[in-house]
């Protein structure tokens, strides 16, 4: 394809010196646009990720760095990737960089786009059981409030947007087992505590579905133990 015919981005993450196309040919943004090489990079995988080598001193950084041509295509094209998720490929082809075939996943859906159909059965148990080791629950308190989230992923997102801090931070603490973080008491629970199915919509208990007339159905169990409270109190 014509390169010509393509619309090129300046790429922002390398302070708008570089810029981009659809299909990943990447030119300094000067009067030259000299068109840099790509090269197939196998160390995430056995078919190769296309890569650029970036001259640092041109962006204030080090010497070199490495930039992976999916990545920069998808923040050209489809924005700032959100916090805890990753690029993934929609064909599985790891080749094929435009931007229709790329779009911003967490880790367990791309898992789950990948191509195990050359696994061996017990392959595909290694994985399935590695995929429940992630999902480990876990729930935050704080004052009379109770969140449940069914991952450490999904907790880890809550608090970053709450705090204004980076997905991975947060990750690593509850990877850590910190008992408290920030202004939130944290209690891991074993997969089977957790109060919803695998609905990421339905097992978050959103703060404002914790209301102080115990009546709805996430204060169900609370109702009951006040009601407990009450009758133990009248016949003691």
């Amino acid at each position: 394809m014509n390169n010509s015919n393509l619309e090129f981005r300046k790429i922002k993450s390398l302070k708008f010196l570089y810029e981009i196309n659809e299909n990943g040919t990447i030119l300094r943004n000067i009067k030259s646009k000299k068109q840099l090489k790509i090269k197939l990079d196998f160390h995430h995988s056995e078919k190769g990720y296309y890569v650029s080598m970036i001259h640092n001193h041109s962006i204030g950084e080090g010497k070199t760095k490495r930039v992976m041509i999916h990545r920069i295509v998808a923040e050209c094209w489809l924005g700032d990737c959100p916090c805890g998720y990753e690029v993934d490929h929609i064909d599985r082809n790891s080749h094929n960089n435009n931007f229709r075939n790329l779009r911003y996943v967490s880790k367990s859906e791309q898992m789950k786009n990948r191509d195990h159909s050359n696994i061996s059965k017990k392959g595909k148990e290694n994985l399935e059981k590695a995929r429940q080791n992630r999902m480990k629950s876990v729930k935050i308190c704080y004052e009379n409030k109770e969140l449940y989230f069914n991952s450490f992923a999904d907790c880890s997102r809550f608090l970053a947007e709450k705090y204004k801090k980076s997905f991975e931070a947060i990750r690593y603490k509850l990877k850590s087992h910190r008992k408290k973080i920030y202004e939130y008491d944290i209690i891991y629970l074993p997969n089977a505590e957790t109060k919803h199915g695998c609905s990421t919509e339905q097992e978050i208990v959103h703060e404002n579905d914790l209301t102080g007339d115990y009546k709805t159905a996430f204060n169900k169990g609370k109702q009951e133990e006040t009601e407990m409270r009450v009758k133990h109190q009248v016949f003691r």
